[in-house]
């Protein structure tokens, strides 16, 4: 039941605590832990994503500080350099490759999810037959 203040609801006939609304002129309630949920899976959407390029820059970064601490040891400069940073950029390739690939595994379900909806819509539409 909308409160009389602007954007804010309350209901406490099942227990759960309501917050103010996204849309107060839609009058939406929203209890907390459904916006808990909301900001949760918003935040798992951004992780995968999100993270990719703090990948990218520690696997070629640990792969040429690397490849440099084993040079100074070893006092084979360039070689063991180049070969860190090899080995960088393949771990760099292969997370950009991965989450290419993860995103094409959504884009895939999120399309089977759409086509199924409009089926369902299509079956449910009304046929005037006059």
């Amino acid at each position: 039941m909308p409160d009389k203040r602007r954007g804010s609801c309350a209901d406490d006939s099942k227990g759960g605590r309501f917050v103010g609304t996204l849309t107060p002129t839609r009058g939406a309630c929203y209890s907390t832990a459904a916006l808990a949920r909301n900001v949760q899976q918003y935040w798992k959407g951004l992780g995968g994503p999100g993270t990719l390029g703090i990948e990218i820059v520690l696997s070629v970064a640990v792969g040429l500080l690397g490849g440099q601490w084993l040079d100074k040891k070893f006092g084979s400069s360039p070689w063991f350099t180049l070969i860190g940073l090899a080995y960088g950029l393949a771990a760099a390739t292969r997370a950009v490759y991965r989450a290419l690939k993860q995103a094409n595994k959504d884009v895939a379900e999120l399309d089977k999810k759409e086509r199924e909806q409009r089926q369902k819509f299509d079956d449910e539409k009304p046929t005037n037959h006059s």
